[in-house]
Parts: C-alpha cells; sequence; structure tokens
C-alpha cells in the first residue's frame, strides 16, 4: 500500500508540474504578444522612441524569462526567439522599418508557436 501511495504522489506531483509550466508558457506568449504588438503599432509613427522603448521592455522580458525557457522548452525555439530579438535590435538601429516590420512578425509568429507546440492537443499528440 505504501508503494501505491508514493506512485500517487509522484504522479499527482508531475502532473502539477506539467500543469504549472503550461501556465508560465501561456503567460508569457500573452505577455510577450502584447509587448511585439506595441512594438508594431509605434513602428509606424515618424519618433521611433517609442518602438524602442517597447522593445526593450520586450528584451528585458525576454532576458529574465530565457533561462527558465530554456529548462521547460526546446533550446531551438528559445534560441530562434533569442536571434529574431538581436536581429530585430539591429534593424531598429540602423532604421529599415520594412525589414524591421518583417522580422517582428517573425518574432510573433515563433512566440505565438511555443504555445502551439507544447499545450496539449490531438495535433501534438498523434
Amino acid at each position: 500500500m505504501k508503494r501505491f501511495q508514493v506512485s500517487v504522489a509522484i504522479t499527482v506531483v508531475s502532473i502539477l508540474c506539467c500543469v504549472a509550466s503550461l501556465i508560465f508558457i501561456n503567460d508569457s506568449k500573452n505577455c510577450y504578444s502584447r509587448l511585439l504588438e506595441d512594438v508594431y503599432n509605434n513602428s509606424f509613427s515618424e519618433d521611433t522612441s517609442k518602438a524602442k522603448a517597447d522593445l526593450d521592455k520586450f528584451s528585458k522580458k525576454w532576458e529574465k524569462d530565457e533561462k527558465f525557457l530554456m529548462i521547460i522548452l526546446p533550446h531551438e525555439d528559445v534560441d530562434d526567439i533569442a536571434f529574431s530579438l538581436e536581429m530585430l535590435k539591429e534593424y531598429l538601429k540602423s532604421e529599415e522599418m520594412p525589414e524591421f516590420r518583417a522580422e517582428l512578425k517573425k518574432a510573433t509568429a515563433l512566440v505565438k508557436h511555443l504555445w502551439e507546440k507544447e499545450v496539449p492537443s490531438p495535433v501534438n499528440v498523434f
């Protein structure tokens, strides 16, 4: 009976860890998407300082979460977003706005893909 209780406890802890990581990924995705949308909207103004400020917010949030995301997500996905962030910074610095907006759309798609790839769904199971 003791072994059964231990195995049930381990199963419950495992499920709770999975649920907690999914909640973190979803919350992060929502926050990142919102920040990137703000950057995109501000990229159309003549003054790119608001876009730069919003990109800095995204960058700080990303740097804060990146280490933990590396633990719970495939490294390729996290690396793709980090590389895209570096490209965004360079495009904004050189004020190449069409390329900046295209890379921004790519980064947004990569962020949304994090959740779609991890959520338990029939597409991901089969």
